[in-house]
């Protein structure tokens, strides 16, 4: 039993190398993924995911707000705002 549960783990190691292997291949090919790898604490994973998930761009200022790495923005057809960042970093 010890020795499929062993070669069952080699296996799924060998399936998440190459599904690395893609990912990064993906973040080379995407400027915006290399952009957003700019950003302190964002690897090629994580740049490349929020690449994948978020499919228009322009949602990025309302995910950078929410994150607190831009000014949020409220505003309405009378008053314009801007507030402070959303979040403090330490």
């Amino acid at each position: 039993m010890l020795i499929a549960l062993g070669r069952q783990l080699e296996m799924l190691k060998s399936q998440i190398r190459n599904l690395d292997a893609k990912i990064i291949a993906a973040h080379r090919n995407s400027e915006l993924s290399r952009r957003l790898e700019a950003i302190p604490g964002v690897g090629p994973r994580v740049a490349t995911a929020l690449v994948a998930s978020i499919a228009d761009p322009n949602a990025f200022r309302q995910m950078a707000a929410w994150v607190g790495l831009v000014p949020k923005q409220n505003s309405s057809q009378i008053m314009r705002t801007r507030c402070l960042l959303s979040t403090q970093i330490d």
